[in-house]
C-alpha cells in the first residue's frame, strides 16, 4: 500500500510537469522569427488620447529582456528615418534631459510623464517630414508616428501595474527633414457681380446684376474691379419668380475672408451710391451671411426687386 500511495503522487507530478513544458514550447513557437529579439507588437491605442496630428501608439513590450537593454532604437522601426536624435535619458528628479535638443526641437516633460514637443525649421531646408517618437518608461515603448505635425502633447510611456502611466525613463525622435514650402502670400479684397465694363463708382465702386424676362442673371464675380474671382447666378426657385436662388461660385486661388462674407441687395431701380454690406439702405430685399467655403447657395424674398448688387469679401491666394 505504501509503493502504490507513492507511485501515485510522483505520477500526477510528472504529468503536470508534462503539461506545463508542453505549454512553454507552444508559447515559445508562436514567436515569430522575424522577432527574434523577442519583442512583442500590440496595439494599444484605446487607453490614450491624442491630438488629430498624432498617430496611434505602437505598444512594444519587452519579453524576457528587450533588445539593447530593453531601449529601441530608430533603426527597430519599420519605416525608414535619415535622422535621430538617439536616445535622450530623462532625470525624474531634476525634470532635465541627459543631452541637449537638436536644433528647432523643444521638448517639455509634465509630472515626469506627459511630453510635450514643437519643432521650428531652422532653415529652408529643414522642415520636419515623417517622424516617430519612441517614449520609454516602464518595461515598455510607446511607438508614435506623427505626419504633418510640427508640435504636440500627451505623448506617455505605456501603462503599468494596475493601470498607471510610467514615469518617463528616455525619449528618442526619428525624423525626416524636407525642403521647405513658401507660405502662400493672400490678400482680402471686395468683390461684385456684373457685365464687363459696366464697373459704378459712387461712394465707392461696385457693379450691379440686372434680371432678365426670365427673373435670371449670370454675372463675372469681380475682386478689386477688374480680377475674375468666380460667377453669380440667379434664378428662380422651381419656376417660382418670387423666390430667387442666387448662386456663388469662386474662381481657383480665391476663398472666402471670415465673418460675415456674402451679401445680396435688391432694387427696382439701380442705387445711386456703393451698397453698403452690413446695411439694408434702399434696397427691398436684402440678406447676408457667414460661409465657411464656396459654392454659396442663398434664397432670397425677390420683393419685386429686378437689379441686384452681390457682394462677396473674398480672399487671393498666391
Amino acid at each position: 500500500m505504501k509503493n502504490k500511495f507513492f507511485k501515485s503522487p510522483m505520477k500526477s507530478l510528472m504529468a503536470m510537469f508534462l503539461v506545463l513544458f508542453a505549454v512553454a514550447c507552444n508559447q515559445m513557437e508562436d514567436v515569430q522569427p522575424s522577432l527574434e529579439n523577442e519583442l512583442i507588437i500590440n496595439s494599444n491605442s484605446s487607453l490614450f488620447e491624442f491630438n488629430e496630428s498624432i498617430g496611434a501608439p505602437i505598444f512594444w513590450e519587452g519579453m524576457r529582456g528587450p533588445v539593447k537593454g530593453g531601449n529601441l532604437e530608430c533603426s527597430d522601426l519599420p519605416n525608414s528615418y535619415a535622422f535621430t536624435t538617439g536616445r535622450n535619458n530623462y532625470d525624474p528628479v531634476t525634470g532635465t534631459f541627459e543631452k541637449p535638443w537638436p536644433a528647432g526641437f523643444t521638448v517639455n516633460v509634465i509630472n515626469n510623464k506627459f511630453v510635450e514637443w514643437s519643432y521650428t525649421a531652422p532653415d529652408a531646408n529643414s522642415c520636419l517630414g515623417t517622424m516617430a517618437v519612441i517614449v520609454k518608461g516602464g518595461p515598455g515603448h510607446n511607438v508614435y508616428t506623427i505626419n504633418g505635425a510640427t508640435s504636440g502633447s500627451g505623448l506617455t510611456a505605456p501603462l503599468v501595474g494596475k493601470g498607471n502611466i510610467a514615469d518617463l525613463s528616455n525619449l528618442t525622435f526619428c525624423y525626416n527633414l524636407v525642403p521647405c514650402q513658401d507660405e502662400a502670400e493672400c490678400e482680402n479684397d471686395t468683390a461684385f457681380a456684373g457685365e464687363s465694363g459696366q464697373m459704378l463708382n459712387n461712394k465707392g465702386w461696385y457693379y450691379l446684376m440686372t434680371l432678365d424676362h426670365n427673373y435670371s442673371a449670370t454675372n463675372t464675380l469681380w475682386a478689386g474691379q477688374n480680377k475674375a474671382a468666380g460667377t453669380v447666378s440667379i434664378h428662380p426657385k422651381n419656376g417660382n419668380s418670387n423666390i430667387l436662388v442666387v448662386e456663388i461660385n469662386l474662381a481657383a486661388g480665391f476663398t472666402l475672408q471670415t465673418g460675415d462674407n456674402w451679401y445680396v441687395h435688391g432694387y427696382t431701380s439701380a442705387p445711386s451710391e456703393r451698397p453698403k454690406g452690413g446695411q439694408q439702405g434702399s434696397a427691398v430685399t436684402w440678406s447676408k451671411g457667414e460661409a465657411s467655403s464656396a459654392p454659396i447657395t442663398v434664397e432670397v424674398n425677390r420683393n419685386s426687386a429686378t437689379i441686384f448688387a452681390v457682394h462677396v469679401n473674398v480672399k487671393e491666394c498666391k
